[in-house]
């Protein structure tokens, strides 16, 4: 019965241990790396992470909640904007609902993916290929528009977010719709806290003039953590009015462009 127990409370104490380690590693990157270097870190992981260059992930289709927003918000046909289109999953399955794809992404491998995929499957699409945090200027006007599936997470700063989807809406017509997804963070986590407090810090020692940000997380690539107030904020920076929030079963909203935006 002694050894059972000292196990059970010696375990817990070393998972506690661990998570604040992995908290502490990743507030301390976090204060020191300058945005630069994140769109360095993102480049090497998407060049390695199998799933994203993957038939199998890309032939998937849609997430049940993406066919459901769709399906509510958007137009039955027509030309759209997909931001971050990754592999091509999205531009496969939507292609295939008689939208007319226009695509851009910022990792070189997963646009030379998406394209040999697209071509195997006949589907007419342009994907370009853009410098992170940017969005190409086309000399048309999309029905609707997506930032693909999480994307959203890994744009650096409140500012860069509103930019990127002020630029994907004035390429819109009135009263179009943008779909964006998220990781969400409640307000009550102690690992998001503690790593925010760390990072803070370590830039201040660092003189990195990045601002951190409560919700910021390196996990492999930096991620940032949504409350539904900062969503919405946003949006409405944007110019866009937010008709949809949901925080399950994956973090996502639906913005309508403002007339006059």
């Amino acid at each position: 019965m002694f050894l059972t127990r000292l196990f059970i409370a010696s375990d817990k104490t070393v998972r506690r241990l661990c998570r604040l380690l992995t908290a502490t590693h990743e507030g301390f990157w976090l204060g020191v790396l300058r945005p630069s270097r994140f769109a360095e870190v993102a480049k090497i992981q998407y060049g390695q992470w199998a799933r994203y260059q993957s038939d199998e992930h890309n032939k998937a289709g849609l997430f049940d909640w993406e066919e459901q927003a769709i399906a509510k918000w958007f137009p039955a046909s027509g030309p759209l904007l997909l931001g971050a289109c990754g592999g091509g999953r999205e531009l496969l399955a939507l292609a295939g609902k008689s939208y007319q794809m226009t695509g851009f992404e910022c990792q070189p491998s997963l646009v030379s993916y998406a394209q040999s995929l697209l071509s195997r499957e006949g589907v007419e699409a342009e994907i370009l290929l853009t410098d992170p945090d940017e969005v190409p200027r086309f000399d048309r006007s999309f029905q609707a528009a997506i930032l693909g599936w999480g994307a959203y997470i890994h744009i650096i700063g409140r500012d860069r977010r509103i930019r990127i989807l002020r630029k994907m809406a004035d390429q819109l017509e009135p009263d179009a719709p943008i779909l964006i997804s998220f990781f969400v963070r409640h307000e009550a986590s102690k690992r998001i806290k503690w790593i925010y407090w760390v990072a803070k810090a370590v830039s201040l020692l660092t003189f990195n003039r990045r601002k951190v940000e409560l919700g910021d997380t390196l996990e492999g690539t930096f991620d940032h953590y949504f409350t539904e107030e900062e969503v919405r904020d946003e949006l409405s920076a944007a110019g866009l009015s937010v008709v949809h929030y949901a925080a399950k079963p994956f973090g996502h909203a639906v913005g309508i462009k403002q007339q006059g935006r």
